[in-house]
């Protein structure tokens, strides 16, 4: 039966080279605001980002952002601690916005109880870092392999003609990794 809106064709779509997760990540970082060192030829090329889908170096990004908020509300939570222990209010401790928290210190600028400067909401290298150890590949090498391998045996089979079918043998055979007292010949022997 044939169902409207659906292709019948299979497609293998590789999951992007390190160069692509370069571009992708350059091109959703526009919108956020980065530290200066950040470079993102060093992110999207580590090897910690192999594996990585557009979607998840999408999610790096939002990781790594949400890690800035985190670290603001530490900020402001500490400020509130520190204005409740000298006796002071919740107002004291200022508000979301980062000028207010800026502006709330106390009266006396001592080294017991300096200002809090200006916070900068920016995504630094420890911000991406964080994020690395949360966002995982979406597809395992596993997987990868798997795909590959599908992918080279429709290759093969359009050559041929229609798709061969495969034996469960040729499968586990495929699944198998080699052995390792499996020596290749050697030349002459």
């Amino acid at each position: 039966r044939y169902r409207s809106g659906r292709l019948d064709k299979l497609l293998y779509v590789p999951l992007p080279t390190p160069d692509d997760r370069v571009s992708i990540l350059t091109a959703l970082s526009k919108k956020v605001k980065l530290s200066t060192g950040i470079n993102m030829t060093e992110i999207g090329r580590s090897t910690k980002a192999d594996g990585y889908s557009g979607a998840d170096c999408a999610a790096l990004l939002r990781e790594a952002g949400l890690a800035v908020l985190r670290d603001y509300n530490d900020v402001l939570q500490h400020k509130l601690s520190t204005a409740k222990e000298n006796g002071g209010t919740e107002s004291d401790a200022g508000s979301a916005s980062p000028a207010a928290v800026a502006a709330t210190t106390t009266n006396t600028n001592t080294l017991a109880n300096p200002p809090l400067l200006p916070i900068k909401l920016e995504i630094t290298m420890e911000h991406f870092e964080y994020a690395f150890q949360h966002v995982l590949p979406s597809v395992s090498k596993r997987d990868q392999r798997m795909y590959e391998r599908m992918r080279d045996r429709m290759a093969r089979s359009r050559s041929r003609g229609p798709i061969a079918d495969v034996t469960k043998e040729e499968e586990e055979k495929e699944q198998q990794p080699p052995s390792p007292s499996t020596k290749a010949p050697t030349p002459g022997g």
